[in-house]
């Protein structure tokens, strides 16, 4: 879960971002913070970045994720969860 410390510095917003699934290695075209939708990892990812591949996360890299992350639905897939500014609707 990500935290924030300023309430007046972040807003809940709907965009379709939000439900895009991301898979480990692709280029993001939206900064912000991503969640592994199996084991909860969060990692701060820029513009023309990345996604880490599975073994960003150590609990990837231990035999019991294997098995855990057959039953939460199969390979690693990312989800957006905070967005940096890129979203916001113009006022």
């Amino acid at each position: 879960m990500a935290f924030y410390h300023d309430e007046n510095v972040i807003e809940k917003i709907d965009h379709i971002q939000f439900e895009k699934p991301w898979l480990p290695g692709q280029y993001i075209d939206c900064p912000g913070i991503y969640r592994c939708k199996n084991c909860g990892f969060e990692v701060a990812v820029a513009r023309g970045e990345r996604l880490p591949d599975t073994r960003a996360c150590r609990d990837h890299l231990t035999p019991k994720w294997i098995p855990a992350a057959r039953l939460a639905g199969g390979p690693v897939e990312w989800c957006l969860i905070v967005v940096a500014n890129d979203l916001r609707p113009e006022r």
